[in-house]
């Protein structure tokens, strides 16, 4: 399908919900999208996105807390995808500050697919927006993936799995991906408020050689 045909995904009730910044994390909407006990979480995806080095991207900037762990481990340059308008916002003002090339693009990701290049290292951490979830989480992204990556390049994302992976997700990945590695980021000190992840773990996956090439 070509650009002018393509619809595009739009959210308007996410892009209007407010924003707030809390001593556990980020909310949107009263809803918890992002919080810090995520830092080991987000330093283990920033170490397989920045594998090698070159071109990053990060869909869904959140607290930033990727971004910072991105920059500290080096790259040639950084774009994020953003859709939420105060948040792509921080995104800008976090960028002002970096001293690597950094581009924001305020969408949603759908509607960028073909239209920035290729990476080297991708890094995929999305809320659902609409009741829908896999509308914008990393099941339609998969698929998606390489017109964003580069042949040698890998794709890493949070999961929400424990030590027993999901076998219909590993298929999923399978699909379209020829190799797959995972890490188990542990004692993780997730506070009891948190009402979307409850186990002191988690396992990551770190995707490459895409089945599908441009």
């Amino acid at each position: 399908m070509s650009d002018a045909a393509r619809t595009p995904f739009e959210a308007p009730a996410w892009c209007n919900q407010s924003v707030c910044y809390t001593p556990e994390g980020l909310e949107v909407g009263g809803k918890q999208v992002m919080q810090y006990w995520e830092r080991p979480l987000m330093r283990q995806l920033a170490s397989y996105a920045t594998r090698r080095r070159g071109r990053v991207l990060e869909v869904g900037f959140g607290l930033g807390i990727s971004a910072n762990y991105i920059a500290e481990f080096g790259c040639e340059d950084y774009c994020v995808i953003e859709a939420h308008p105060l948040i792509a916002e921080k995104a800008r003002a976090w960028a002002a500050t970096q001293s690597i090339a950094v581009k924001v693009v305020e969408d949603f990701w759908q509607n960028v697919v073909g239209r920035l290049g290729v990476f080297d290292g991708i890094l995929f951490d999305t809320y659902p927006v609409d009741a829908d979830a896999a509308s914008n989480n990393y099941k339609s992204f998969l698929p998606c993936a390489q017109s964003f990556l580069a042949n040698e390049g890998v794709l890493t994302y949070y999961s929400e799995e424990t030590r027993e992976f999901r076998s219909d997700h590993l298929q999923r990945i399978l699909e379209h991906f020829d190799t797959v590695e995972f890490t188990v980021v542990e004692h993780l000190r997730v506070p009891v408020n948190c009402r979307y992840w409850k186990h002191d773990h988690m396992v990551l996956p770190c995707l490459s050689r895409p089945r599908v090439r441009r």
